[in-house]
């Protein structure tokens, strides 16, 4: 199975919209083709802009460091470390940046003042840095916090705002312990929420295991910063490192053993070289041949060298393969400024077990992604992830097309296991090579942390839960205990929230032996989702006088047995897809590209409505326009002039005919009103009208089998007023019969009203059942 989910645009994406653009008007002119068009580039547009993901240039760098010097970093701290690692930091700043430097203990002091980076600001704070001691009373954690984010009212989105925390012990204001906890707490719901609201990211570095580690966890994990223990001082240095690659992300070119190669884009690149314990010194290479080593004396190259360390500076390199001899540590690495960077897409530091991280990555030159097809399908572009227990894995994004953007997408689901991670990204263009490197930790959503006390001669348990995903809605989420004792019997005993954001469970042990927890919890998350998980079960011991924890895989739970059911055969379930509960939840982009796939079905149907206000109506009302003009002139050609008077005298014959027709009408035998109909014979005696136009008038009259009249079809008449005088005259005088209504006929009481209803299909029905029961 491919854990890889390839999302890269294709280049059929372009042949697809120039085929749309070049898609004349005049072809579409059918309002089905246009129609057809006009979804067809919709469709297009809307699959480009799902596949399209933003990515943003990388923002400068705002870097404050926070040192603790309370008094017991003589004992973590002996060799004052803690100054090499600052001075080392503030050299690898970048220009452009912003940094600045506090000291606290008891009270909070400013070492270096926050500004821009610059030559003057790197002497200041390389002088600074060695005033780190370690005599302070106090370890003022809160206020040091407070200090350092003196402009969080202050909305500044120039810059990514870190902040690193160094100190080896835990709050501490007071003698009085009480007072201590206080503040604790003020920390985690009072300064805390003031990173978060600033979108501050806090880096913590617990310097022995007598840190509050739970605390400074929680304060990395709230802001997605870094959580890094330095067990020793000579680990402090690799740590200060990597807690700086998260806070200042660098381009680099990678190492090929022992050397490098420099493209004609670079402008500068910084080696920075650890060596191994009494390693020879460094030596730097350049493609001419000469050589650079510690001491030289070169405007276009800077060296700094420490014991551990050195730290190289070239500007305007030569274009070719560099080479370094030294014992090269494996966190060595040569940074570079160039025109052709790659950028990655902003990373996350911290996440869950199974969690899927969407990654994208670009080639930019001036600014501006690199969309050239002919020079993309030349890359090789990779893609490693690289676990902290040696497993890797890796993917090729250049075997797919070259998307039309410029911008490769991958969704990476290779973090099933908690750990340390690192993914590379790697671009190889045979004359230059660009590597890209983040380092993030995967973590269990939630965290069981046991001790042990006695109290008052008997021993007690607390049991912490402790959340590790910024996901969860604390507040929603319950979490109970089952506790199986020696005996066997079980016990559910719920765990009460905590002021500082956990679950906690006291209980004090009523039998002698192991006792069995396992926890369950029902989690809310922030997206008012509900699910629920069971921990592992832990072991707890009273045999030793600390408390002894062993995890131990949770069995599958089983569903109770019916007792005293006749089974019943079960009829057959359809599957339902299982839907991951910690698939990550679709962010604003999905919410904008909703909206845009809204409005252009908007568009689709206003389009729509307009076509076939233009077209499909069109032909209609030319149609409609001429058979009217076709009528009038008909008109003028079949009608005899009238005056006036004599359509007066015709209307009143009309109306009195009505009405005493109206009068004589008496309902007869049902034979007698159903069979009357007039008779061609009497309405010629009653108008001389030639009988061969009467002949012609009936023959147009609806026959039996005739469902209703036919219209006529006047589509014709210009066909007719075409046609030889002499036939013109006959017509007209059958158009005189056709022009006059047959009802206005009736002169006499004697003569039955004619009309078109008689002739009815329903009518001639009703005639001949009424026919068939006289017969009867």
């Amino acid at each position: 199975m491919n854990r890889y989910t390839n999302h890269s645009n294709s280049s059929v994406d372009n042949s697809m919209v120039s085929h749309c653009q070049s898609y004349s008007i005049y072809s579409c002119f059918h309002p089905i083709h246009l129609f057809m068009a006009i979804i067809f580039c919709s469709l297009m547009s809307i699959s480009s802009l799902g596949l399209t993901q933003a990515l943003e240039s990388p923002k400068p760098s705002d870097v404050r460091m926070v040192i603790d010097i309370s008094g017991s970093m003589k004992k973590n701290d002996p060799k004052n470390l803690r100054r090499p690692a600052l001075d080392m930091l503030v050299k690898l700043l970048p220009q452009g940046s912003k940094a600045g430097v506090w000291s606290f203990g008891q009270y909070v002091n400013m070492l270096v003042p926050h500004q821009m980076v610059d030559d003057e600001w790197a002497n200041k704070a390389s002088q600074a840095s060695s005033k780190i001691n370690s005599i302070a009373q106090y370890t003022n954690i809160g206020e040091a916090l407070e200090k350092a984010a003196y402009d969080f009212q202050q909305s500044d989105d120039t810059y990514q705002k870190h902040i690193i925390l160094l100190t080896d012990g835990m709050v501490d204001i007071n003698r009085d312990s009480s007072f201590n906890e206080q503040e604790r707490l003020r920390i985690i719901n009072s300064v805390l929420p003031i990173y978060e609201n600033a979108n501050f990211t806090l880096h913590t570095i617990a310097l022995s295991d007598n840190a509050d580690q739970q605390l400074l966890t929680k304060l990395a994990l709230a802001t997605d910063g870094k959580a890094a223990v330095a067990k020793t001082a000579e680990e402090l240095m690799n740590v200060f490192l990597q807690v700086f690659d998260q806070a200042v992300p660098a381009e680099e070119v990678p190492f090929d053993g022992d050397s490098f190669v420099v493209d004609s884009s670079i402008e500068e690149f910084t080696a920075l070289i650890f060596r191994k314990p009494n390693a020879k010194d460094t030596v730097i290479t350049s493609p001419d041949g000469n050589t650079f080593t510690k001491g030289v004396s070169d405007q276009y190259v800077s060296w700094f060298h420490t014991d551990k360390y050195d730290l190289i500076t070239i500007k305007q390199p030569l274009e070719g393969e560099w080479k370094v001899s030294a014992d090269l540590e494996p966190q060595s690495r040569i940074t570079v400024v160039s025109d052709l960077s790659l950028v990655v897409n902003n990373l996350p530091t911290n996440i869950s077990v199974n969690e899927v991280v969407p990654t994208s990555l670009a080639l930019r030159e001036d600014n501006q992604n690199v969309i050239r097809v002919e020079f993309l399908g030349l890359l090789d572009i990779d893609v490693e992830v690289t676990s902290s227990n040696g497993h890797s894995w890796k993917h090729r994004l250049s075997d797919d097309l070259v998307p039309r953007d410029g911008v490769y997408m991958l969704d990476i689901d290779q973090f099933q296991e908690e750990g340390s991670y690192t993914i590379n990204f790697m671009v190889d263009g045979k004359s230059f090579t660009r590597q890209f490197s983040h380092a993030l930790s995967v973590r269990k959503p939630f965290l069981v942390d046991v001790k042990q006390t006695d109290k008052q001669g008997a021993k007690e348990f607390t049991v912490n839960v402790i959340p590790q995903s910024k996901t969860i809605d604390i507040s929603r989420t319950t979490v109970v205990g089952d506790v199986q004792k020696p005996s066997g019997r079980s016990q559910f005993l719920p765990f009460i929230p905590t002021d500082d954001g956990n679950w906690q469970l006291q209980f004090t042990p009523e039998e002698a032996g192991d006792y069995l927890l396992s926890v369950n919890v029902k989690i809310t998350d922030n997206n008012n989702e509900t699910s629920e998980t069971s921990l592992k079960t832990i072991r707890l011991s009273q045999s030793s006088t600390e408390a002894s924890v062993e995890e131990i895989e949770p069995e599958p739970i089983k569903k109770p047995e019916a007792i005293n059911e006749p089974v019943v055969a079960e009829e057959p379930k359809v599957e339902e897809v299982p839907v991951s509960e910690e698939e990550p939840q679709t962010d604003m982009m999905q919410w904008v590209l909703y909206g845009v796939i809204a409005i252009v079905n908007i568009l689709i149907v206003v389009v729509i409505y307009i076509i076939y206000r233009k077209f499909l109506k069109k032909k209609p009302e030319v149609e409609e326009g001429a058979s009217d003009e076709s009528l009038s002139e008909e008109d003028d050609l079949t009608e005899p002039p009238m005056d006036e008077m004599a359509v007066e005298d015709l209307e009143e014959h009309e109306s009195e005919g009505a009405a005493e027709e109206k009068e004589q009408q008496e309902p007869q035998d049902s034979e007698g009103d159903k069979s009357e109909q007039a008779d061609p014979e009497d309405m010629l005696e009653s108008d001389p009208v030639a009988p061969e136009a009467l002949d012609e008038e009936l023959g147009n009259l609806p026959s039996d089998g005739d469902s209703e009249p036919e219209d006529m079809d006047i589509t014709n008449l210009d066909d007719e007023a075409d046609q030889e005088p002499e036939q013109a005259d006959d017509d007209n005088d059958a158009e005189q019969i056709s022009g006059i209504d047959l009802d206005d006929e009736a002169e006499g009481d004697n003569v039955p009203e004619f009309s078109l209803d008689d002739f009815s299909p329903e009518s001639i029905d009703d005639e001949e059942l009424e026919d068939d029961e006289t017969k009867k």
